[in-house]
């Protein structure tokens, strides 16, 4: 199905803009709220260097968006979008994971120069120095390869590609993987300084702050929450908003899920340390009345958005943000059953 639905993208798309479908489905979405999700955006040259390429926009390819966002939306931070009524355009926010310092120095300046401002939910650890534990793994593994990399955390079986490698680290519980990332840090060359793998500064963050942008909290160290007992959740969620505070001013309201992870238990603890809304991972947009603490959002890649050159292209990208591509998905997966 996957392959069929590649190839359905590109003419559907078209397709749709050209007899004013998509314009259809932007109306139908003027009561809600289209959250996009980014994690980093890098200059072309070095994009496929990064061990999570499907998590990388091109530097080029991000400034298609967003002169597409500035057309044909209105864009605003999460906090504000939540607040605000229908309006004549579709509500969008886009939303970065994790705090790479990208965001801010690539990112960040080209919203502001479309007049946009979008939300940042920051690891603190990161921000303060502490490298992501799956940027070591990711980078460790490259280095190592799949099978040294495998037989030093006694992976049985074929060896893991780095994605279902990942995978595996992220079902361990919260002790074992840290001390498996610390293992494979060990043996693995340091992690580049360079702009793959940075966090940003605080005074970046704050930089962000003071132009308009909303800074918000993606816990301490991206962990698992449900995972977590009462105590350290309770740290992870106070804590980074403590942080926050100290380099902005302002506590955040928002909170984002480490990988999407949540349950009721971690929805409450959410809600009871502050946070005024969090968000998950799951696909779809938010319809007034829906659980603010499970906001859904929109992975933006360049694989749906993007030519097969990873290229702007306005009607993919238009079909993936007004969700052109949910209603592909939905048909092509009832016709393979």
């Amino acid at each position: 199905m996957t392959a069929k639905r590649e190839r359905a993208y590109p003419i559907l798309d078209h397709l749709a803009s050209a007899t004013g479908v998509l314009a259809l489905l932007g109306r139908r979405l003027r009561s809600s709220v289209i959250v996009l999700m980014y994690h980093k955006v890098l200059p072309d040259r070095i994009a496929d260097d990064c061990p999570h390429r499907k998590l990388v926009i091109r530097e080029t390819t991000f400034a298609g968006q967003v002169a597409w966002l500035a057309k044909h939306t209105r864009v605003q931070p999460l906090r504000e979008a939540l607040a605000t009524r229908e309006s004549d355009l579709p509500t969008v926010s886009l939303t970065f994971d994790d705090g790479y310092r990208d965001n801010a120095e690539i990112a960040a300046p080209l919203l502001e120069r479309a007049g946009l401002r979008a939300t940042f939910f920051v690891s603190t650890d990161f921000i303060d120095g502490t490298p992501l534990w799956f940027d070591q793994a990711a980078f460790a593994h490259a280095r190592l390869g799949a099978e040294k990399a495998g037989d030093l955390l006694r992976i049985e079986g074929e060896a893991l590609d780095a994605s279902r490698f990942l995978d595996h680290l992220k079902r361990l519980p919260a002790e074992r993987r840290a001390a498996a990332v610390t293992e494979l840090a060990n043996r693995a060359p340091p992690l580049p300084d360079d702009l793959i793998y940075a966090a940003m500064r605080p005074d970046q963050l704050a930089e962000l702050g003071d132009a308009g942008h909303e800074i918000a909290s993606h816990g301490i160290r991206h962990e698992m929450l449900p995972d977590l007992g009462t105590e350290a959740l309770t740290a992870e969620l106070a804590g980074s908003s403590e942080r926050i505070r100290a380099w902005t001013g302002e506590a955040p309201v928002g909170f984002c899920y480490p990988n999407g992870y949540s349950n009721p238990t971690v929805e409450a603890a959410t809600a009871a340390a502050g946070y005024e809304y969090a968000c998950s991972t799951t696909r779809g947009v938010h319809r007034p009345g829906r659980n603010l603490f499970r906001l859904r959002r929109r992975l933006i890649s360049e694989k749906n958005t993007a030519d097969v050159n990873g290229r702007h292209v306005d009607a993919l990208f238009a079909g993936e943000v007004l969700g052109l591509h949910r209603i592909i998905r939905h048909a092509l997966g009832r016709s393979s059953r």
